[in-house]
């Protein structure tokens, strides 16, 4: 009967476009006595009986506590299938509003695999999934996808449950150990949602990072580089609920791996960008300023934990000219390709949303951003704008720092301050060279670093056949 509906939905119901997840599930082990849903016996007595002692935790506030539910996937490319899992209540913050939000997990107790049935996301099983609320969780995962940094993939779809309308969601790779495998081709994994571990905690307080040694060595621990990327992001994105402590996915390989993940590394993922979008929702009071653009997110308390300015790992790398360096290039590189305005407005508009009302904190957002970033570094260069051309892009590509630009019309424009030279590659297509770089740098070695407080705004490369 439910399948029949969810059928009728997906033909004359206005759902065919979108994906579509129906849980069904016996009444009971939802909204009964001992049901994930409901507040369960224990609580109603005390609730009923005075309120008297210590609460006693409801069911939907119970971490772990698990039912059977048949699942039913829709995936808009005609994807289907169906399978047994295991469905709880998720979210800490979420749990008591009246419409809760789902997790659903793959359970070999259940329909006998680990994993879903077929790949959700391309690439990778799926052993567990969030129904997940949140438009910028999900855009700002998508914007940062090319970074060295984690994300969870989304799919927007609607919920179902026991053939009822739920709620709207997107359907959400949860972090665990097999994401990671998965994701990353790796054996054995270990993370934890925390930025900072004991490990570099310790080294923090043994080293000082003004020293270029200990910089490197820190490197052998961690990825910096994915830390920068992780901070640069939720920096520029104004996100309010992050810290070193939490609301961050730090993972590493359990041991050594012929792969480039597999050196043992901490590495970054992001997670939980919901304040992200809280950002743009008009007026911020919390911090005295007009608009979430404005803020900035160096300096500015967040609502529970340190500034940026102040939180351990960040303040302790700012010792080291190297980080600063790295910082303030990959904050550009992320400016002029990420973040650019654009960008932003093709894609919120992809996404569906709105662009009159969303898109004022992109637009705006450099305008603020990188006077504080230049505050910040103590920058003291001008922010200059340049231009990068080719002769011809079937021979071949340029890649800038950490970002392989697309080209319009064989040319390239963007801007960073002139306190730091660039590195520019020349990287040759299969069956032509490199011969020349020209205008403001006269050279030809593949690999160079620009000075951009030489004056010269434009460069061009030059391929040939071989």
């Amino acid at each position: 009967m439910i399948l029949t509906v969810l059928h009728i939905l997906l033909n004359w119901g206005g759902y065919k476009d979108t994906a579509l997840v129906s849980i069904s599930a016996d009444y009971e082990e939802i909204f009964g006595e001992n049901g994930i849903y409901s507040t369960g016996s224990e609580y109603d007595e005390w609730y009923i009986n005075g309120q008297e002692g210590e609460m006693p935790d409801p069911n939907f506030m119970v971490r772990g506590k698990e039912c059977l539910s048949h699942v039913y996937f829709y995936i808009p490319d005609g994807n289907d299938f169906e399978q047994d899992a295991g469905v709880r209540i998720r979210s800490h913050s979420h749990r008591d509003e009246r419409i809760k939000q789902f997790s659903l997990y793959s359970r070999e107790k259940f329909s006998g695999n680990y994993f879903f049935n077929v790949e959700l996301f391309e690439g990778s099983k799926t052993h567990s999934i969030a129904l997940r609320q949140g438009f910028m969780n999900a855009f700002a995962m998508y914007i940062a996808s090319d970074r060295d940094i984690a994300v969870q993939r989304c799919i927007p779809a609607n919920v179902f449950l026991n053939g009822e309308f739920w709620y709207s969601a997107y359907i959400q790779e949860k972090y665990n150990e097999s994401f990671f495998e998965q994701r990353y081709g790796l054996e054995s994994v270990e993370y934890y949602k925390k930025g900072i571990t004991d490990d570099i905690i310790k080294f923090l307080n043994t080293y000082d990072m003004s020293d270029e040694f200990a910089y490197d060595k820190l490197d052998k621990i961690m990825d910096i580089q994915s830390y920068i990327d992780f901070s640069c992001v939720n920096v520029y994105l104004s996100n309010c609920d992050y810290s070193e402590d939490s609301n961050a996915v730090i993972w590493r390989s359990n041991k050594i791996e012929d792969n480039k993940y597999g050196d043992g590394r901490w590495r970054w993922g992001l997670y939980d960008m919901d304040l992200v979008n809280d950002g743009f929702r008009g007026e911020n009071d919390i911090w005295d300023t007009v608009t979430n653009a404005q803020l900035d997110s160096f300096n500015v308390m967040r609502y529970w934990a340190p500034t940026v300015h102040e939180q351990l790992l960040f303040s302790n790398l700012k010792k080291s000219d190297k980080f600063r360096r790295n910082y303030v290039i990959t904050f550009m590189d992320l400016v002029n390709t990420d973040f650019e305005v654009s960008r932003m407005e093709q894609l919120l508009e992809e996404w569906g949303e709105n662009i009159e009302y969303d898109d004022y904190f992109f637009r705006e957002r450099q305008n603020y951003i990188l006077d504080y970033l230049a505050d910040e570094f103590e920058l003291n260069g001008t922010l200059k704008s340049i231009s990068i051309s080719i002769n011809d892009n079937e021979m071949g590509h340029i890649e800038i720092n950490t970002i392989s630009p697309k080209l319009i019309n064989n040319k390239w424009t963007g801007k960073y301050f002139t306190d730091y030279p660039i590195e520019i590659r020349a990287v040759p297509n299969e069956g032509y060279k490199f011969v020349e770089w020209s205008g403001a740098v006269d050279s030809k070695e593949i690999d160079i670093m620009w000075d951009l407080s030489d004056g010269g705004t434009d460069i061009n490369a030059t391929f040939a056949k071989k």
